[in-house]
C-alpha cells in the first residue's frame, strides 16, 4: 500500500513538472509573439516574470533584452545581454545581440569584438527559437546564430570603420551562402569602386536586381 502511494506521489510529481515546463514554453512562445507583433513591453513585462520565477536560464536574458533593445533602453538591454553570457558562456545568441547593439550606437570596435567572440563560440548552425517547429520549443538548446549572419553583420561593423579589406571579405563570404545577396553585392560595389575597380559596377547592378535600391545612385555616379 506504501509503494502504490509513492507510486502515485511519484506520478503526481512528474505530472506537475512536465506541466510546468509546457506552461513556461507556452509562456515564452508568447513573448515571441508580443515580439513578432510589436508589442515589446509586454515581451518585456511577461519576461521579467519568467526571470523572477528562474533567474538562472540565460535565453531569457537574450530574449529581454533584444525587446529591451526595441524600447531603446540599449543600457539595460546590454546588461541582459551580459549576464546571459555570464550564465552560459557558449551562448552565440548572447555575444551576437549584444554586437548588434553595440553597432547600433555606434561603438564599432566593441561590436567586432562581441562579433569575434560569437563566432569563437560557434557550435552549429539554426537561429535561435525556429517558430516553424511543430514540436515544443526547446528554447535552451535554440541559442545559436548562423555563421554566415554573424560575419555579414561584422562586414558592416568592419565597413564603419573603413576597414574595407576585412569587410570585403566578410561581404564575399556571407554572399557566398546567400545570406542577404542584394546587401552584400550592394557592399562589394560600392568598397570596389572605391577603388576604381570596374567589377564593382557588375555587383552594384547585380545589387539592384535582388532589390538593393540604394545601389542605383552609386551607379548612377561611378558606372557611366
Amino acid at each position: 500500500m506504501f509503494k502504490q502511494y509513492l507510486y502515485f506521489l511519484g506520478i503526481c510529481f512528474l505530472s506537475i513538472q512536465c506541466k510546468s515546463i509546457e506552461n513556461k514554453e507556452n509562456l515564452v512562445e508568447k513573448i515571441l509573439n508580443y515580439e513578432n507583433n510589436q508589442q515589446y513591453q509586454k515581451a518585456v513585462d511577461l519576461a521579467n516574470e519568467l526571470i523572477r520565477e528562474d533567474s538562472t536560464q540565460s535565453y531569457m536574458y537574450v530574449i529581454r533584452g533584444r525587446n529591451r533593445r526595441y524600447l531603446h533602453l540599449d543600457s539595460l538591454s546590454l546588461k541582459d545581454f551580459s549576464i546571459a553570457i555570464a550564465l552560459d558562456t557558449n551562448n552565440v545568441s548572447a555575444y551576437f545581440q549584444k554586437a548588434f547593439l553595440f553597432s547600433i550606437i555606434q561603438n564599432d570596435d566593441s561590436a567586432i569584438k562581441n562579433y569575434n567572440l560569437a563566432i569563437l563560440h560557434k557550435t552549429s548552425g539554426g537561429f535561435i527559437f525556429n517558430m516553424e517547429n511543430q514540436d515544443k520549443l526547446k528554447f535552451k538548446n535554440q541559442t545559436d546564430i548562423k555563421l554566415e549572419t554573424i560575419i555579414f553583420y561584422r562586414g558592416i561593423s568592419f565597413y564603419e570603420k573603413q576597414m574595407d579589406s576585412v569587410a570585403l571579405q566578410d561581404f564575399y563570404y556571407a554572399l557566398n551562402h546567400q545570406y542577404n545577396t542584394g546587401d552584400c553585392q550592394f557592399y562589394i560595389g560600392v568598397i570596389l569602386i572605391s577603388e576604381n575597380q570596374k567589377e564593382g559596377c557588375y555587383y552594384l547592378k547585380e545589387a539592384i536586381k535582388n532589390g538593393q535600391n540604394n545601389a542605383e545612385k552609386y551607379l548612377r555616379e561611378f558606372c557611366k
